[in-house]
């Protein structure tokens, strides 16, 4: 009587006679060998040489559709690592261990129109490339030895810390710079005045550091808002670096352009305010108290 024997999850007859039966064990082995073993459970390392397995063989679970690889086939110590899980939305690449790692050996391109997720660390030490019109983000680590480039016309956004020079980045954009070249380089395309940098409270602009028309650089404020220059010493300077009082100019005049005349000397002021016009210099000592210098030409 033949011998049944198990081979990749069906019974063959190892001990065929005759060239058909020998044909049909033969058959029935290279059909079990192009396609991928079925079955609802992950293998383990019972599922080995002795069930005719052998390194590269797949396995498929039927109930999570991830699909497996056979690395060894050692009797009792199988080892398999699964591949990737197919749904009807999406292929995703699963290592079978947290610690295990997704490598691309080149360039890695993602491309499309909609929206590209990592949740934990992508790393490439090729060229990334983040190409499509869709939005791309990054929930944990991107890191990169070699070049990253995105492309598109969509938005790249990162869901965390990003680190320039750092590797732990302690605010949404850390940059450390450890050379004698600029940190960061902001350029436009030759518009007479543009926003070097824009702030914003609960989306609303409150100012902006500005390249004016002159090529000069402005720092505004819209609506009623302040702006307050503060030092760690008290002191300012203009034109130095060794300031000695709250204002100190490096230089030989200042300037107030537009003339102003208090009413009287009770007229609204505060200890300090200083104005001028045609015939004096104005200088407020108290709380809505004036004193004034007369002018003369020489």
């Amino acid at each position: 009587m033949a011998t049944l024997t198990p081979y990749k999850g069906i019974d063959v007859v190892e001990d065929a006679t005759g060239d058909a039966g020998i044909a049909l064990t033969e058959n029935f082995k290279e059909l079990a060998d192009r396609a991928p073993y079925e079955a609802a459970a992950n293998p383990g390392t019972g599922d080995d040489g002795s069930d005719g397995f052998s390194s590269g063989d797949q396995w498929l679970n039927t109930s999570t559709q991830v699909m497996w690889i056979c690395i060894s086939a050692g009797v009792g110590a199988a080892v398999w690592k699964s591949l990737f899980h197919r749904s009807s939305t999406a292929l995703e690449l699963i290592p079978s261990e947290s610690s295990e790692k997704v490598k691309v050996f080149g360039n890695l391109e993602v491309a499309g129109t909609g929206t590209s997720t990592v949740g934990g660390k992508l790393q490439t030490t090729g060229v990334l490339q983040v190409d499509g019109t869709g939005t791309s983000s990054v929930a944990g680590k991107l890191q990169t030895t070699g070049d990253l480039q995105v492309d598109g016309t969509g938005s790249s956004s990162i869901a965390g810390k990003l680190g320039l020079g750092t590797t732990s980045p302690s605010c949404p954009v850390h940059i450390v710079n450890t050379g004698n070249t600029p940190p960061c380089i902001i350029g436009d395309n030759n518009r007479t005045s543009f926003d070097l940098y824009e702030f914003r409270v609960s989306g609303a602009k409150r100012g902006a550091i500005t390249k004016n028309g002159t090529g000069g650089i402005e720092l505004n404020t819209t609506g009623s808002y302040p702006v307050s220059l503060m030092s760690g010493n008290s002191k300012t300077g203009i034109l130095t670096t060794s300031p000695t009082a709250p204002l100190d100019v490096n230089g030989d005049s200042i300037r107030i352009r537009t003339a102003k005349t208090p009413s009287s000397a009770t007229d609204t002021g505060n200890a300090g305010d200083v104005c001028w016009d045609s015939s004096y210099v104005y200088i407020c000592v108290a709380t809505n108290t004036w004193k004034r210098a007369a002018l003369s030409t020489w």
